[in-house]
């Protein structure tokens, strides 16, 4: 097999454009119509109890700080989290879900667990943690 350096970009790529779209429509037919993927993943993120710091969140999605405050803030506007500061520390922000939120988030976890068994269903638990591997290797490198 020949190797073709940005073959790995472009499946990459393509596969993150079916997920997206497969969450996105998911979560329009689980009602929720003004949720995005990243906004899933902040919901997912979060407990349904205890509050998160934003520097939590960000850590648990991969995603840098300034991107998370854009994701809280429209969750915010939507009704899906609240945002407080931390009673010991008030430079800290913290994010807990609201009713609305539990809901939306246990709408996510159905979402993402229906996707997983789709794009997994052709590997083997060996090959899931041997592709984990090596996108972490990559994304490191990056």
């Amino acid at each position: 097999m020949s190797v073709h350096p940005e073959k790995i970009v472009h499946l990459m790529s393509g596969i993150s454009e079916r997920i997206f779209f497969s969450l996105s429509s998911s979560y329009k037919n689980e009602g929720f119509k003004d949720l995005s993927p990243p906004q899933g993943a902040v919901l997912c993120a979060l407990g349904t109890k205890i509050p998160a710091s934003m520097t939590f969140i960000s850590r648990k999605i991969l995603r840098d700080r300034s991107t998370v405050t854009q994701i809280v803030k429209r969750l915010v506007e939507c009704g899906y989290v609240e945002r407080t500061k931390n009673k010991d520390d008030s430079r800290v922000t913290e994010v807990i879900l609201t009713e609305k939120g539990k809901t939306a988030r246990a709408a996510v976890i159905r979402s993402s667990r229906k996707m997983f068994k789709r794009i997994y269903k052709n590997t083997t638990p060996e090959e899931r943690k041997l592709l984990i591997s090596l996108l972490e290797k990559i994304d490191s490198g990056s």
